[in-house]
């Protein structure tokens, strides 16, 4: 899991304008001038957002066109063939990808960011696709994934975080929550929220 609060996004394609405004797509194809912060939600009014990282309050401005979604702890059972993923990978004692984290994404967000590349951890990846094939095996069930006419085989082994979810509306922010906001950075330094993840029943989004 990812312990530091605020990191650069990596970009790996010219995404449409509108899926950008809208921060809908899958993570990792976002440009650079997008961050990521991580934390717990310290303040919560119309127009701003404060998040507490370990570098202090970080704040974010809230508009009309800020996107929210909750974050569920999900269960290995709820990965199924034809669900939506997004999965942070490494290498396995084997040379096979094993599964880090595992995000189920809504119907909406299905075939945003799709794709098969490295992620911004040396060593890892990001698998954004449809899950064709679940086999069970003896340690953890083995995913096979279709980005973009790829295969790409994923094992999910116990200890991975898996999570789910749901698009929601603004008061799906709550003072407390662990969040994370996928924010745009002007050239001033200031931060505009396009996406604020809040975690749900104690969940640290994991992205």
């Amino acid at each position: 899991m990812n312990t530091r609060m605020v990191r650069p996004w990596v970009c790996r394609s010219l995404l449409g304008s509108a899926i950008l405004l809208s921060a809908a797509a899958a993570f990792g194809q976002l440009p650079g001038n997008v961050m990521l912060v991580r934390g717990t939600i310290g303040a919560a009014e119309p127009a701003l957002l404060g998040v507490k990282t370990r570098e202090g309050l970080t704040r974010v401005a809230i508009t009309e066109k800020t996107g929210y979604a909750a974050v569920f702890a999900a269960r290995v059972q709820e990965i199924k063939a034809g669900e939506y993923v997004g999965i942070t990978a490494r290498r396995g004692a084997d040379g096979g990808w094993q599964a880090v984290e595992v995000h189920i994404f809504p119907e909406a967000m299905r075939g945003l960011s799709e794709g098969h590349f490295p992620w911004d951890f040396p060593g890892t990846t990001m698998t954004n696709a449809v899950v064709a094939e679940v086999v069970q095996k003896v340690d953890g069930p083995l995913l096979t994934l279709t980005p973009k006419g790829q295969s790409v085989q994923i094992l999910v082994p116990p200890a991975a975080t898996i999570v789910r979810v749901d698009l929601r509306k603004a008061d799906v922010v709550q003072v407390g929550a662990g969040t994370v906001v996928v924010a745009s950075k002007a050239p001033d330094g200031s931060l505009t929220a396009l996406r604020i993840y809040v975690g749900q029943g104690g969940v640290m989004p994991p992205f």
